[in-house]
């Protein structure tokens, strides 16, 4: 039970093909200036300006994601069906050796 004809657009007055958002139009105007921009941010982050140096390390050198830490635990391997895997997990949760 389709909404819409096939082929026909809900809003046929709509934004048409390939017009450009107002944040392409500004990336477009921008690009000639950006090594300038650029240039200036740094220079304002190596004259002491903290939010210059803030945006300049978070959008170059975003945080790393937490990686676990590989877990071996030798009686795991030896268990055989999942509700013996299971108890051995919890086991060694339960003396401290899992987080």
């Amino acid at each position: 039970m389709a909404k819409f004809k096939r082929g026909q657009s809900g809003n046929p007055a709509g934004k048409p093909r390939g017009a450009r958002s107002r944040f392409t139009k500004m990336r477009e105007k921008l690009e000639a200036d950006l090594p300038d921009l650029l240039d200036a941010t740094k220079q304002a982050a190596l004259d002491g300006d903290m939010t210059a140096m803030r945006l300049l390390l978070e959008r170059t050198l975003p945080p790393q994601k937490a990686t676990a830490a590989t877990v071996n635990i030798p009686a795991l391997e030896k268990a055989s069906g999942l509700t013996e895997k299971a108890d051995v997990v919890l086991a060694a949760v339960g003396r401290g050796e899992l987080p």
